[in-house]
């Protein structure tokens, strides 16, 4: 039977030259992308055994993170951990915790991944528009940004126009950026200075003035008459 002295020197031999705690090889970068871009996290471990790797979100350490339609984790033929999002949103934004964990031990990566959004810009401005009495008119704007701005419109930069307001539609069309105000019926009191400010989480856009101008039906002074003409004239 063996000492114990070799019993035990052997226990630490193994234990401290074939097995090996986990451990974060290299530097760990944050991520930051605009939206709907596909961001990817990268970490790398080394340890005996190999470890297994769980990835986590935000201060949530008890839910792992799971392979899904927009969430795509993998490992590198060299190792290192892969989380992917395929198409970032702005709740997509938080610290990432990799935890690799073997029988002797955990390690805990973590990585920040900050969605950037992409603030209201105007593509096509208001315009200055004259309507005729009682006819219909669109102020009509275009503009981007992600995510999708909302918009608000006001007459003479402080009267906000309700959506409830009948004598107004307001029209939206997101495939082509295009925000309409439409005034079903236009009136002498409608007449002056209209604006759009454009908000999303990334700011706002403000856009200049569309003055609207009213004018009467045109009216004859003298009722047309009907002129008889003869080809031999």
């Amino acid at each position: 039977m063996r000492h114990p002295r070799y019993r035990r020197f052997i226990f630490y031999f193994i234990h401290d030259f074939l097995l090996a705690k986990p451990k974060v090889e290299g530097k760990v970068n944050d991520v930051t992308v605009q939206i709907n871009q596909s961001p990817e996290l990268h970490t790398k471990f080394s340890g005996l055994p190999k470890p297994t790797v769980t990835w986590y979100k935000g201060n949530d350490l008890t839910n792992p993170i799971q392979s899904d339609d927009n969430i795509e984790i993998s490992e590198l033929p060299d190792g290192t951990q892969v989380l992917k999002v395929k198409k970032a949103d702005v709740t997509d934004s938080a610290a990432y915790t990799a935890r690799a964990t073997n029988k002797v031990g955990t390690v805990d990566s973590k990585i920040n991944l900050v969605i950037k959004e992409i603030k209201p810009h105007i593509i096509s401005d208001i315009t200055n528009m004259t309507a005729i009495r009682d006819e219909p008119i669109e102020f009509t704007i275009k503009a981007a940004g992600n995510p999708q701005p909302t918009i608000r419109w006001f007459k003479n930069e402080t009267e906000e126009i309700l959506s409830t307001n009948q004598d107004f539609e307001f029209i939206q069309d997101a495939s082509t950026d295009t925000f309409m105000l439409k005034i079903h019926k236009c009136k002498p009191e409608q007449q002056g200075d209209y604006s759009a400010m454009l908000t999303n989480t990334g700011g706002s856009a403000k856009s200049k003035k569309g003055k609207l101008i009213v004018t009467k039906v045109p009216e004859f002074l003298e009722k047309p008459t009907s002129v008889d003409a003869n080809e031999n004239d």
